[in-house]
């Protein structure tokens, strides 16, 4: 049984990662399907925390998705929803795929990375549309600017066709919160 669970992951693993040789070409509409980073942008005080999420917009018969982000260390820190456990969770999302057959999702804080991997079940339809894939919340560590860079992106059809899209990653200034004051003049 054990052995059939891992047979099951390595086929799902395989399926999403056959996709980036670049099948045939799909007879679907090309739409443009975009995954972001969201914020985008901002800037942050050092010590502040904030909630990011990835999501997937105009997508069409999706199936599986593979993401993985990059950041540096140094200047953010993802917070564990769970510090009980061995690894950093993720927030999984069912804007789109719900239920996971198969999810690999964590982050690193030492080697500054995030890594989501899922696929739905057999007996789930591929989904249409736009919607949060999963969240996390990032903590801000020091002045200067820090990006949540998309490293991989894959994102596939049932068929284990890729479905082409385009990443938007992040970048974020930290720094000292600006405070203007503006005398008070009386008459």
């Amino acid at each position: 049984m054990k052995n059939l669970i891992w047979l099951k992951v390595g086929l799902a693993l395989a399926l999403v990662w056959a996709t980036a040789a670049g099948p045939a070409p799909s007879t679907r509409a090309q739409v443009t399907t975009a995954v972001r980073v969201l914020p985008a942008g901002g800037t942050y005080a050092v010590g502040s925390t904030r909630l990011v999420e990835v999501s997937v917009e105009n997508v069409v018969d999706l199936y599986g998705a593979e993401i993985h982000l990059s950041f540096e260390p140094e200047r953010l820190r993802i917070i564990d929803p769970n510090p009980g456990t061995a690894s950093i969770e993720l927030t999984l999302s069912d804007d789109l795929l719900s239920p996971p057959w198969f999810d690999l999702s964590q982050a690193s804080n030492l080697s500054g990375t995030v890594q989501y991997a899922v696929t739905q079940t057999s007996e789930s339809q591929p989904v249409s549309g736009s919607g949060a894939l999963f969240t996390f919340t990032v903590e801000m560590l020091s002045e200067g600017m820090a990006d949540l860079t998309i490293t991989t992106l894959l994102l596939s059809t049932q068929d284990a066709e890729q479905i082409p899209a385009e990443g938007h990653s992040a970048s974020y200034t930290i720094g000292t919160p600006f405070h203007q004051f503006v005398p008070l003049i009386r008459r």
